[in-house]
């Protein structure tokens, strides 16, 4: 039996491109906020299919990172 591309993980079938509502989910956002940070260039390597964009999971991981706070200090 051979895999049908409709049954594969959307991450896998976009080479790790993610949906706007995946994005949303992640970062517990609304959906409208999202694009909104697409549209600013949060996201830069975010391309839009159709009427959808998609937002490479690289560029989610980079905005997170960037806003990992730091701990002060040594262990407490």
């Amino acid at each position: 039996m051979g895999t049908n591309v409709h049954e594969q993980p959307a991450a896998t079938a976009d080479a790790g491109l993610r949906k706007v509502r995946e994005v949303a989910d992640r970062l517990r956002l609304h959906t409208k906020v999202v694009t909104r940070m697409v549209l600013r260039g949060d996201f830069p390597n975010a391309v839009k299919l159709g009427r959808d964009w998609r937002i490479p999971a690289s560029d989610v991981d980079a905005y997170l990172a960037a806003r990992r706070v730091k701990p002060e200090g040594g262990v407490a």
